[in-house]
């Protein structure tokens, strides 16, 4: 559907990451998939975007420190991620064991 210029486009961001066809839990929250290559989180081809490899070298850098100073942090619950814009868990349960 084409549209004119000028034309408000929305884009609604809640299917993104959750196709059954390349996902096979698509609603459940897994930052360890083996296929998050996949994701859409930060587009791809021409309109990837700019901070996309920052972003990734960030949140890797954070989690592993996180892990490294807090062995036996493990994730005991969460709410089902919601958001138009930003999908995440209202709730994060975790648990440490020193």
């Amino acid at each position: 559907m084409a549209t004119g210029a000028g034309e408000f486009v929305g884009v609604s961001v809640l299917g993104a990451n959750r196709d059954p066809g390349t996902f096979g839990e698509p609603q459940k929250f897994d930052i360890w998939r083996a296929n998050n290559n996949r994701a859409l989180s930060f587009s791809f081809g021409p309109h990837s975007c700019l901070g996309l490899n920052l972003a990734r070298l960030e949140n890797s850098i954070a989690l592993e420190r996180v892990l490294r100073r807090l062995p036996g942090l493990t994730v005991t619950g969460y709410d089902e991620p919601s958001g138009f814009v930003f999908r995440r868990p209202a709730t994060l349960g975790l648990r440490w064991s020193a």
